[in-house]
């Protein structure tokens, strides 16, 4: 008898479903009511479509939409005509109208449903592919609330803290990152797109690409918004931490195009081996120009190379000191269009 009534009771609550103290009851569950000591009012009650359900003594009572706890202080109410403080315990037993929508273009849309509380990393997880998905602008919508916002760590992260359970008619909004798009371009190490995060700038997605191209203009970066909006970023004060004002956040859907120095030209001339016309490059010093030329001819007047630049006057540098080791300050950094001029020695 001992072994039957203890194999009634695994049966019994094998066939339970396990609902949080705070599951809304939904049209279609089956709910086992019991009060205790009075068999004639205890037993199994389905919830109607209209969201009531219908008890012995009291008749049609409103269920949809409350806890199973808070519909048992109602029935004790209730029912304390017919019986003297009556004990009631509302259990869910199972849920039939747990029905969760997926939607949005980060997914395949589909409706998700559960015979007992499902949680945000369940639906997640039988959910499809999330390969295109913004996650962290994914979110939760309970009757038109944002009950939650931002899947990355539950998802990606796999918080566990983040997760919570869903009630039925939630709606899992998840957009795609299409919307998300960064466009790098020009003279970077790979023309690529990369995905918006927040404080994201231009930079950050220019390293994001592999960083900038040996021939790129790392002084001035063009940023054009998504309405046309044209902005120049002086990217080379804001590496050297100057114009930290313009280090500006990117926004979803901007172009950030690396311009090239690839038309800009250097031109060593005079008393070189090869007298020629280079292709400006970042970092390239004078002395780097003039061994690009096929270094000093035997008449080359190393003491006096004029350098000539667009808006600046005439310079003579004495590049012997440099070679001498005696000083680097006149191996100085070129600028693209700058031209180089190596005098003939009179001796």
């Amino acid at each position: 008898m001992r072994h039957a009534t203890i194999t009634l009771l695994v049966v019994l609550f094998a066939t339970l479903v396990y609902c949080g103290e705070d599951y809304m009851i939904s049209s279609g569950d089956r709910l086992y009511v019991d009060v205790w000591g009075v068999e004639q009012l205890t037993g199994d009650v389905i919830v109607r479509p209209d969201g009531k359900v219908t008890l012995p003594a009291v008749g049609d009572v409103p269920a949809s939409g409350k806890t199973s706890i808070a519909l048992a202080d109602e029935l004790k109410v209730l029912l304390n005509e017919y019986v003297k403080h009556p004990v009631v315990t509302v259990t869910v037993v199972e849920v039939n109208n747990n029905k969760i929508y997926v939607t949005g273009e980060g997914v395949a849309s589909s409706v998700i449903r559960s015979q007992k509380e499902i949680t945000l990393m369940r639906v997640l997880a039988q959910a499809g592919s999330l390969e295109g998905a913004d996650l962290e602008n994914a979110r939760v919508l309970r009757d038109g609330t944002e009950v939650y916002r931002n899947f990355f760590k539950l998802y990606v992260e796999g918080d566990i803290a983040e997760d919570f359970p869903l009630r039925a008619d939630d709606i899992v909004f998840i957009p795609g990152v299409e919307k998300r798009k960064i466009y790098v371009l020009g003279a970077v190490a790979k023309n690529d797109v990369v995905y918006h995060k927040k404080g994201m700038t231009a930079l950050d997605a220019i390293l994001m690409s592999g960083g900038f191209a040996a021939s790129a203009n790392r002084e001035v970066i063009i940023l054009v918004r998504k309405d046309g909006k044209r902005i120049e970023l002086p990217i080379g004060e804001i590496m050297r931490g100057e114009s930290v004002n313009m280090n500006i956040p990117l926004e979803r859907g901007d172009y950030v195009i690396v311009q090239s120095y690839e038309d800009e030209k250097i031109s060593v001339s005079g008393a070189v081996n090869a007298p020629t016309t280079l292709v400006y490059s970042h970092n390239m010093k004078i002395l780097d120009a003039i061994y690009a030329a096929g270094g000093f001819s035997a008449f080359a007047n190393r003491e006096k190379v004029i350098l000539l630049r667009t808006g600046a006057e005439k310079r003579v540098l004495n590049l012997e000191e440099v070679m001498d080791g005696e000083s680097v300050d006149a191996n100085i950094l070129l600028t693209p269009g700058d031209h180089i001029i190596v005098k003939e020695s009179l001796f």
